[in-house]
């Protein structure tokens, strides 16, 4: 291990580098966010994603608001076209997607930054270091807003990213998604187990309280 130089990042593995964010971009991009004003609702017109899917994870086309198409022709650099990564920036701080196909050509709204990763780095490793407690440390350092919390481009681009070579960026992103994958189905059985005892608890509260249950016995 080394130290990463940095206190919030603690140390890394030895043959690992560590990067700037905004040098493991494609050169021919460049980090930015979206649609600063996108007017009022539109039913038909350009869908862009904004905080509010960041936070919820819903990305259905017919859900996401829509804005003209000349107001998104003047964000070229914000325009999907599937396998980025997408960033919140704004009140979403910290949420991050790698970008499905089917958002190809979908812009983003001003909360939402877009980072197209060079081909140092895996976007879906990319997701899971944004996703980690070091990171939401260095947010937590750098947000800024009084009414509500954000984080700056230039935050942004000067988050300092580990870099493992690209086999062992693949080897964590499966071992990731395997324990991931077993935590979902345990809350999702912990989830069922708390509605069945809450099902239970109002059983017992109606029986008790309706004389179904012989309370002289029970004494």
């Amino acid at each position: 291990m080394k130290d990463s130089g940095v206190e919030w990042l603690g140390e890394v593995p030895e043959h690992w580098g560590v990067k700037p964010l905004k040098l493991l971009v494609n050169e021919s991009s460049t980090i930015s966010y979206g649609i600063v004003q996108p007017g009022e609702p539109l039913d038909e017109g350009v869908p862009f994603v904004q905080t509010t899917n960041m936070s919820s994870g819903d990305f259905v086309i017919e859900n996401l608001q829509k804005t003209t198409p000349e107001i998104a022709a003047g964000f070229p650099r914000s325009r999907l076209t599937g396998g980025e990564v997408i960033l919140g920036i704004r009140a979403s701080i910290g949420a991050a997607f790698v970008v499905p196909t089917h958002l190809t050509g979908v812009n983003l709204s001003r909360g939402v930054a877009r980072i197209d990763c060079s081909s140092e780095l895996s976007s879906a490793f990319l997701v899971a270091y944004l996703r980690s407690l070091a990171v939401d440390g260095y947010w937590q350092l750098a947000k800024q807003g009084s009414t509500f919390n954000e984080v700056s481009i230039a935050t942004v681009k000067e988050l300092l990213v580990p870099v493992p070579p690209r086999k062992e960026q693949a080897d964590i992103e499966g071992m990731i998604s395997k324990a991931t994958a077993r935590l979902d189905l345990l809350l999702i059985k912990t989830e069922c187990s708390i509605d069945l005892l809450k099902e239970r608890r109002s059983a017992l509260i109606t029986a008790a309280v309706t004389g179904q249950i012989d309370m002289r016995e029970a004494v």
